[in-house]
């Protein structure tokens, strides 16, 4: 399937610089506390889906920074901006648009992207069909299904038209057109138009009557839908929401007479010349009611009049996700490849008796059909979740993440994600905290940095000769050194973790910790520890065991058709390939160890061994010992000399290693 793989954003909203969330076409499950930018990541994929629905100019106002919609991040345009002395108006670059966009790449590698110049789609249909099949709730949006002075009756138009409209299709779902297209093919095709700022100029009654048919088809199609719903709302609600000893309740939409979308053309009639004029013209304000019942003890059911003052809020967000998810039901939105559930802080009015529910809902119902990504601020809604997906054996599933905000190289803060509890994550909460806890967090943030030395490095370069482990935390430092150094790459950002160990190693010895000299260092050492863990995962499939440590090595040199001449070694370091670019290089300092030993063989007989001991200069690496050996037994050396070496069978030589 081509679910999303990556989402990457520049400069958008929260993000300052460039951020990838890692998805792997799997589920997503996101901590962030307020502030943190888990609902930028949100926008961003819900702006992009739009945006495939959408004319240039309502993409191109996201990147403008003078618009009041922009979505460009602030730190960046206070970066590129400048004040004009002369007529004291901020000024700013033209790329300013351009070094700000949100991105998604499947697993197919499609991409979709926006920025100033709108949208860029590998495959415009897909994604089109991806904004119809997937969806978008979040705690904001769905209140507005409740969220109504007593006085007031529920309105659920503009729900519908800015939450459910896009998602569903005209001609009772036989056409591609949604109905958030047709409503504004609708709008932007009156058929009147402007003379003066009070009236509006009648056009030929065929217009007006085409006009007319077009908005009753409209509503005909709400209709159609509306009735679905009705028709499975009250069992979805049944089966998940209702509790035990809970009177029944039914629950009903209601799209009714003049509550209908309408175009009002008959008021105040009069002729100017020729021309026909009215007073007002214009469509009304349809309504799309949301009714509830509840059964009485004589079995009868009486209507609610004001649902928002009758019911908690719990119960009014069971209803509303009943709707809501009802809408998700295969009779609306069929199968399609990559569609997905985004979910933002989704059960913030909820209990967790019924958050339960509701992950029941997410997890058992919608999980199997869409790719759900949920975000959320509450901890203990995350755990809980996290829990939920652990006990359910599905974990490989999931990515989990927390987002925080760290502070860059250009002393911006801005966010950035990490494994959920990873050491890094619980290193930024004892941080961030307050008052924040700045031992427990270099605690975890030398935990950090050891398991990036064993995720991302070879095991073996910390060992000791002996083969145990390396413990000291020093030690682990000077040998990532050193295989630095070998492998002549940058090395300042460990020599900069070092000159921070003490702090790593003993942060209780500061004398001082809340002051900003000291916060000034923990947030440094941060950056730099984040920094060398994503020097490292670059690193990490560069680098390739070939050979082990005291594994034995025959170097084989032909003297003639019927003579050969064997060196037998110990390999005294583990050895590495590492391949960069076109270039190959084995890496390990002493390959072998000073005891080995040769022996002649003639017309296939090998001959006596003889012990021969090897001086530290011929023990640096085989290039030079093959090299030597050559010059030895006054054999032409060649320069492909590690096909001399072969492993104990002889059915394998390094050459051979290397090119696997």
């Amino acid at each position: 399937m081509a679910n999303i793989n990556k989402i990457k954003l520049y400069n958008f909203k929260a993000f300052y610089g460039e951020e990838t969330i890692e998805l792997g076409g799997k589920h997503l499950l996101i901590y962030g506390e307020n502030g943190s930018g888990k609902s930028s990541i949100y926008w961003a994929l819900y702006t992009l889906l739009q945006s495939s629905t959408k004319p240039l100019a309502e993409i191109q106002k996201y990147f403008e920074p003078k618009n009041d919609q922009n979505l460009i991040n602030t730190s960046y345009v206070e970066s590129i901006s400048y004040i004009d002395e002369a007529s004291g108006e901020k000024i700013y670059t033209d790329s300013v648009g351009l070094n700000s966009n949100a991105e998604i790449i499947l697993e197919n590698d499609s991409s979709f992207l926006i920025d100033s110049r709108g949208l860029q789609a590998d495959d415009l249909e897909h994604l089109k069909n991806l904004n119809k099949h997937s969806d978008f709730i979040s705690h904001r949006l769905l209140i507005n299904f409740y969220n109504y002075r007593n006085s007031k009756q529920i309105n659920l138009w503009e729900v519908f038209v800015r939450d459910i409209f896009p998602f569903i299709k005209t001609n009772k779902g036989n056409n591609d057109k949604t109905l958030s297209d047709e409503l504004r093919d609708i709008k932007n095709n009156q058929p009147f138009i402007f003379r003066d700022p009070n009236f509006k100029l009648s056009r030929s009654q065929t217009l007006q009557s085409d006009f007319d048919s077009r908005i009753s088809s409209f509503n005909d199609d709400i209709s159609y839908w509306i009735n679905d719903i009705n028709s499975e709302v009250n069992q979805f609600f049944e089966r998940h929401f209702k509790n035990n000893g809970d009177k029944e309740i039914r629950i009903s939409l209601e799209y009714i007479g003049d509550n209908k979308l309408s175009f009002s053309n008959g008021f105040n009639q009069f002729y100017k010349g020729r021309e026909r004029w009215y007073n007002y013209v214009g469509f009304n304000e349809p309504q799309i009611s949301l009714k509830i019942e509840i059964k009485n003890e004589d079995g009868n059911f009486t209507t609610i009049s004001k649902p928002q003052s009758y019911f908690n809020e719990a119960k009014l967000t069971s209803i509303g996700l009943a709707v809501r998810f009802t809408l998700l039901l295969e009779f609306i939105r069929p199968d399609f490849e990559g569609k997905f559930l985004a979910l933002d802080d989704l059960l913030v009015s909820l209990d967790m008796s019924n958050r339960d529910k509701v992950l029941d809902i997410i997890l058992n119902v919608f999980a199997p059909k869409y790719k759900i990504y949920l975000f959320t601020h509450e901890r203990s809604f995350f755990n809980m979740v996290k829990r939920r997906i652990e006990y359910s054996g599905n974990s490989s599933l999931w990515k989990v993440r927390e987002l925080y905000q760290v502070k860059n190289e250009d002393d911006i803060y801005s966010p950035k994600d990490f494994p959920s509890k990873g050491f890094f994550s619980q290193a930024l909460h004892h941080k961030n905290s307050y008052p924040p806890d700045y031992p427990a967090s270099m605690n975890y943030l030398r935990k950090e940095l050891e398991q990036t030395f064993e995720n991302y490095l070879p095991k073996e370069i910390f060992k000791n000769d002996d083969g145990s482990d390396k413990k000291k935390l020093n030690d682990k430092m000077i040998s990532a050194k050193k295989l630095f150094e070998s492998l002549e790459i940058d090395n300042s950002i460990l020599n900069s973790i070092d000159d921070y160990i003490s702090l790593l190693l003993n942060p209780l010895s500061h004398s001082d910790l809340i002051s900003e000299i000291y916060k000034i260092d923990v947030e440094k050492i941060f950056l730099l520890v984040e920094n060398l863990r994503k020097q490292c995962e670059i690193l990490k499939p560069l680098l390739k065991k070939i050979l082990n440590r005291n594994q034995e090595l025959f170097l084989v040199l032909p003297k003639s058709e019927k003579l050969i001449n064997e060196y037998v070694l110990n390999i005294e370091k583990d050895v590495f390939l590492y391949h960069k670019d076109a270039t190959t290089k084995i890496i390990s300092k002493t390959e072998f160890k000073k005891d080995a030993k040769c022996y002649e063989v003639k017309d296939g007989v090998k001959g006596v061994e003889f012990p021969i001991t090897l001086n530290e200069e011929n023990r640096i690496n085989f290039e030079e010992f093959y090299k030597k050996t050559c010059v030895k037994e006054k054999i032409a050396a060649e320069n492909d000399f590690l096909k001399f070496y072969f492993l104990k069978d002889k059915s394998k030589n390094v050459l051979d290693l290397i090119n696997d």
